[in-house]
């Protein structure tokens, strides 16, 4: 009896001590973060360097925690003909989209719907992304095999572009 509950308190003082790692938001660190999403395949599509003409630049990284999914997006302003040029090539290659909303909106409006991101880089967490924003989803992977649920363990890239603000935000998304 003793043993056993030796154990379960040695097993509770452990799970205290789990702290989640914090979010990143330095953008000093995006090719460092950068390098690291390489190995999960999903950040091709980022820019290997920062175009000098972006202004007003966010990051938002966290490398998931427990059960908990990670992401890696990248919040730009642009150029008005930059935006329009990444607009033209996220339509070209994207498998869905959407008009606002968050990171689910096209998984619960259509059956087999693609899930995209939620708005990491806004000042106000939790905040969907406005009308104006549309969601380009390049890859979306339901679960990785062997899982037997769906969505559970998958993992989404794409772009998030406002030609109204011309903002192009950059999104990976591990979970």
């Amino acid at each position: 009896m003793m043993l056993g509950a030796s154990c379960l308190l040695l097993l509770l003082s452990f799970a205290w001590a789990l702290e989640p790692p914090n979010e990143e938001t330095r953008f000093k660190k995006y090719s460092s973060l950068l390098a690291e999403w390489q190995k999960r395949g999903l950040v091709e599509h980022f820019p290997k360097v920062i175009s000098t003409e972006a202004s007003a630049k966010k990051l938002s990284a966290f490398p998931g925690f427990l059960q908990g999914g990670g992401w890696f997006q990248v919040r730009l302003t642009l150029p008005p003909a930059m935006v329009a040029g990444i607009f033209k090539d996220a339509t070209k290659q994207a498998k869905a989209f959407y008009d606002g909303g968050d990171a689910f909106k096209l998984v619960e409006e259509q059956k087999d719907g693609l899930p995209g991101t939620s708005f990491h880089t806004t000042n106000n967490k939790g905040q969907d992304f406005p009308p104006d924003y549309r969601i380009f989803i390049f890859h979306a992977r339901a679960s990785r095999p062997g899982e037997d649920f769906q969505w559970n363990h998958g993992d989404s890239r794409g772009v998030v572009i406002s030609r109204t603000r011309n903002e192009v935000i950059y999104f990976a998304e591990d979970w």
